[in-house]
């Protein structure tokens, strides 16, 4: 999971903490302090064949929503079109590796390494669409998904894998509220 680097989003909660503390107003709700999510993918996975080369990588964009959004169906679907041929998150998790003297951190940072400057040309790559939403589709319905899982969205333009998640939360602004802000 890769929302540890979103540095951004770092600075601004940790300006919100600060005016907490020092007893300033906030409004957690207000529409001028919300941030988009980070650039590049939500989460990667790899899998590592016993020569130590990750043969395959799953990506994964992730979207969470209070009320169904078609547009960000479509937008998450768009996102999973649009290969990097160097993906800033592999970059992120070998330095993260360079910190941890193991020999298991060694060989997964070996592998990435070599897995970056190839350019991910010889893996396999998977796609998922994770998508968390507040509300369930209302009844009579011919699914009980938002995501039609009898066919590809028309967003998504290439030939991998595809592999769609979708998380019905019915109270899931009260979630938000009970992990982020302690109510």
């Amino acid at each position: 999971m890769l929302f540890r680097f979103h540095t951004v989003e770092l600075q601004h909660l940790a300006s919100i903490n600060e005016r907490i503390v020092r007893g300033l107003p906030f409004n957690q709700d207000e529409e001028a302090g919300k941030r988009p999510g980070r650039t590049g993918d939500d989460a990667l996975a790899f899998r590592m064949n016993d020569a130590g080369v990750i043969t395959d990588v799953l990506v994964i964009e992730a979207k969470c929503v209070g009320m169904n959004s078609n547009t960000t169906i479509a937008e998450a679907h768009a996102k999973l079109s649009t290969t990097l041929l160097r993906n800033c998150g592999i970059r992120e998790l070998i330095n993260i590796l360079k910190k941890y003297n193991t020999d298991e951190a060694q060989r997964w940072r070996a592998a990435l390494l070599e897995l970056w400057r190839s350019g991910h040309t010889s893996v396999g790559r998977y796609d998922c669409v994770s998508y968390a939403v507040g509300a369930q589709p209302k009844k009579p319905v011919t699914r009980e998904s938002w995501m039609d899982p009898t066919k590809r969205h028309p967003e998504y333009k290439l030939q991998n894998s595809l592999i769609g998640l979708e998380f019905q939360i019915p109270d899931l602004e009260g979630m938000v509220d009970i992990i982020y802000r302690g109510k």
